[in-house]
């Protein structure tokens, strides 16, 4: 996957189910399985540059824990400040050198994720 592909997509609608906790210290997002049905097991995701909060991860771990029957836990491994949405892409030649649709996150040093320009 390029970076490219990275910044890539649309924000989904919908209201994450999971409750926030923290495990060892981290805050971290949790979705369990409908009540009453036993956990098949745990899956943990990590997340990409948008962090832990972003809408679209936490409607995945619902998913994974209501189609799945798994405890999902997302935890903050950053520890701070993820990218944010209105920075992945750009609507219009708005800035000088970019072409459109070029992500804005290309303002920022592209070293930080393994881009090559």
């Amino acid at each position: 996957m390029s970076c490219p592909d990275c910044l890539s997509g649309h924000v989904r609608d919908g209201t994450p189910l999971g409750k926030v906790t923290k495990i060892h210290g981290l805050d971290t997002y949790v979705s369990e399985p409908p009540a009453g049905t036993k956990p098949r097991g745990i899956v943990i995701i990590v997340s990409d540059l948008f962090g832990w909060e972003f809408v679209n991860t936490r409607l995945l771990a619902d998913q994974y824990a209501a189609s799945g029957n798994f405890i999902v836990y997302i935890p903050d491994f950053m520890s701070g400040p993820a990218v944010p949405v209105w920075m992945t892409v750009m609507p219009t030649n708005s800035h000088e050198g970019l072409e459109c649709g070029q992500t804005n996150i290309s303002l920022l040093s592209s070293s930080l994720l393994g881009c090559s320009s």
